[in-house]
């Protein structure tokens, strides 16, 4: 049986069950896009303005988690597909808060990792992200003919300030880059993309690229111009500081409203060790660019 993979969208499993569906998938490409199409069907719920909650969310929430607890009567313990009804239920009671409270029903249940700024910036995320999705596909002609590695833009030592404007010099200079395609988001044309720095292995840096059998609907890529000063936190200023877009290996682009999204929810702009510098292994992705706006 498929894990629970609305669960592990909305953040609402346990470290076991999380853990379980983190295994399945990794050996499961079919599994990721599913995953991403869930999530993007999750969108339109972050989609309201953003309002403090109504009077009285505590108390419903309470109540329908209640509810969750013991299926009604006359209804069989197993649910839809072989899914427990306490689970249906308790998915049910989320998803009724997010509706009821908008934006900030979303932000409590705990990390929908997927969201929607402001109604202001939507027409500027959207154009963000087609500008990443025409990037991707010049990323993907160089990998094509470079044996899957994408440009390899950091130094073994310290890694360059500029990689999200180095990596558009090396496509336009391998001529796969369209000139409509830029290499900044629309909303702040003046600072350049963050992208990866890729990872340290055997004391040498290894470039972005696609590995057989790794989770490249999980793997960051490229996105929004880092905050001006990651260590201390922070998102993109590319969006009113509301988030980021960011683009993955497999193609798809995701507005996040959390810079912990890397594999295993990890800082996209900085690696475990708290430093703007190439991963210390392929599950630690960094994004880095130039300087981004205050």
């Amino acid at each position: 049986m498929e894990p629970d993979l609305l669960g592990y969208a909305l953040n609402s499993l346990d470290s076991d069950e999380h853990a379980e569906v983190e295994g399945y998938l990794r050996s499961n490409p079919e599994a990721a896009a599913k995953l991403d199409n869930l999530r993007q069907s999750l969108e339109p719920l972050a989609a309201d303005r953003q309002v403090a909650p109504p009077a009285g969310l505590a108390g419903r929430t309470m109540a329908h988690i209640a509810l969750a607890q013991s299926p009604p009567r006359n209804i069989k313990h197993v649910g839809m597909g072989g899914v427990p009804w306490r689970r249906i239920l308790s998915m049910a009671a989320m998803l009724m808060v997010a509706v009821t409270a908008g934006g900030a029903g979303l932000a409590w249940i705990g990390g929908l990792r997927s969201q929607r700024p402001g109604e202001a910036n939507a027409a500027q995320v959207t154009a963000c992200k087609d500008n990443l999705h025409k990037a991707f596909v010049s990323l993907w002609s160089y990998a094509s003919t470079h044996k899957n590695q994408f440009p390899a833009v950091a130094a073994n030592g310290e890694p360059p300030p500029n990689a999200g404007a180095q990596v558009f010099n090396v496509l336009k200079d391998s001529k796969v880059l369209p000139a409509n395609v830029q290499g900044s988001c629309p909303a702040a044309p003046d600072f350049a993309y963050a992208y990866s720095l890729g990872y340290g292995q055997a004391g040498k840096v290894i470039g972005p690229r696609v590995e057989e059998g790794k989770p490249t609907s999980l793997m960051p890529l490229m996105a929004d111009c880092a905050p001006a000063d990651p260590v201390h936190g922070g998102q993109s200023g590319s969006h009113g500081g509301g988030g980021q877009n960011v683009l993955y290996v497999d193609g798809h682009v995701t507005f996040c409203n959390s810079r912990f999204v890397g594999y295993n929810q990890d800082d996209i702009y900085l690696n475990r060790n708290k430093k703007v510098a190439a991963g210390v292994d392929w599950t630690d992705a960094v994004l880095t660019s130039g300087t981004p706006p205050p």
